[in-house]
């Protein structure tokens, strides 16, 4: 049996504690990183890193808020570290969807349950691993934190160690530094721009998996806007959710997958900055390798995976450029214009084989009378009915064929 390989995470985060974001200036998002590289990489990276640091700031340490709001420097930093031999998985905290009167609103006890949670999904994915935080509050505090996780992740995975790190003398902790301050420039309201779906785009190669939390149920209506579209958002946004959490600890690992792949078309719908495209069946089966699972063949994955998302009424919108979850009208007709040109002609092929053998062998001989197939008799007759129907209705005066056709 093969050792398992070590992985150290670098963590960082961006934001406050505080639950109470109608204070100016206080953001409702938290943004936590773990910065995931090999232990035999660790290193060649942060020597790498080291010598990015002297070339780029003079030798200072890498920090995302001394780069600010000149992005284009922040581009020469991405594009710096886009090509290392890293991943990074990150929570988004929206610190609005949590009860302000819970235990939560203590900082010390929001610091670790919001660590823990991203340490639980890490530990998850990998046997071994060592995580190294940014340095929190002072020795006291640091001391009972070490004592809380260990009280809480040992029943988790058999190698699980964690240590805070000097951010200035750990440059790994700088390259978390910097996902975690992009990914601010990507999500946070008042940091979003024209430059966010760059940095996106440079990052996400590297995104092991993204998150949000907690996941919002909206109420028919309650954004404010009528119509049948926001209806539509409501319910595939309630029935999306609904389906990640029933199936994300299932015990079988399709289950898992299924619900794997709802969860990042959610995060893609609610949050990307290119949420209109959607996303291919390669990319889609990447990020459950990315995951931890076995990578899926293409048709193992539209039959085990998206026929049974579908078959539990998630309607996505599916085309050859790949899915989506269908939260408008037209998102619905996309689904059922894909779904009629297949449908369709398979049951004018079958009407024009039942036709076919009727005037071969005789009237008396219908190939569609056997039991089992009962059910797709009446469909190929509703079909032969309704096109009659619809060819031989009354044409309207504006229907009329004009004398040039």
């Amino acid at each position: 049996m093969s050792t398992p390989t070590k992985y150290i995470a670098y963590v960082d985060e961006t934001g406050t504690n505080v639950l109470d974001t109608s204070t100016n200036g206080e953001s409702n998002l938290f943004i936590c990183t773990a910065v995931l590289v090999k232990e035999s990489d660790n290193e060649k990276l942060s020597n790498v890193l080291l010598d990015m640091s002297k070339r780029l700031c003079g030798g200072a340490e890498i920090k995302s808020s001394r780069i600010g709001k000149n992005h284009d420097r922040r581009l020469r930093f991405l594009q710096e570290v886009k090509d290392l031999d890293f991943s990074y998985y990150a929570l988004i905290i929206n610190k609005d969807l949590i009860f302000r009167e819970s235990g939560l609103q203590h900082k010390k006890s929001y610091y670790k349950y919001i660590n823990r949670m991203l340490y639980e999904r890490v530990s998850s994915e990998f046997s071994s691993l060592h995580v190294i935080a940014d340095t929190i509050g002072g020795q006291d505090y640091m001391a009972s934190y070490e004592g809380y996780l260990k009280g809480k992740m040992l029943n988790l995975m058999s190698s699980f160690t964690h240590d805070f790190g000097d951010s200035a003398e750990t440059p790994l902790l700088q390259l978390a530094d910097l996902i975690t301050g992009t990914l601010g420039y990507c999500f946070i309201d008042t940091k979003k721009g024209s430059h966010s779906e760059q940095f996106r785009k440079i990052l996400r190669p590297k995104e092991l998996h993204i998150e949000a939390w907690p996941i919002r149920r909206r109420e028919r209506g309650e954004s404010g806007i009528c119509g049948q579209d926001d209806a539509l958002l409501d319910s595939v946004r309630n029935r999306a959710i609904d389906f990640v959490e029933d199936n994300k600890t299932a015990g079988d690992e399709f289950c898992r997958m299924q619900s794997a792949v709802v969860q990042k078309l959610l995060f893609h719908q609610f949050f990307d900055c290119d949420s209109k495209d959607s996303l291919s069946a390669s990319q889609l089966r990447s990020h459950l390798e990315n995951l931890g699972f076995d990578k899926p063949k293409e048709p193992t994955f539209r039959s085990k995976i998206i026929g049974k998302i579908r078959d539990a009424g998630i309607v996505l919108s599916g085309k050859s450029k790949g899915y989506r979850l269908a939260s408008s009208e037209q998102d619905i007709h996309a689904y059922l214009e894909h779904n009629r040109s297949i449908i369709e002609p398979m049951l004018g092929r079958l009407r024009s084989a039942q036709s076919v053998i009727k005037a071969d062998v005789g009237t008396d001989v219908d190939i569609l009378d056997s039991h089992e197939f009962q059910i797709l008799k009446s469909l190929v007759e509703c079909y032969s009915d309704t096109f009659l129907e619809l060819s031989t209705e009354k044409v309207t005066p504006e229907e009329e064929p004009s004398s040039s056709t």
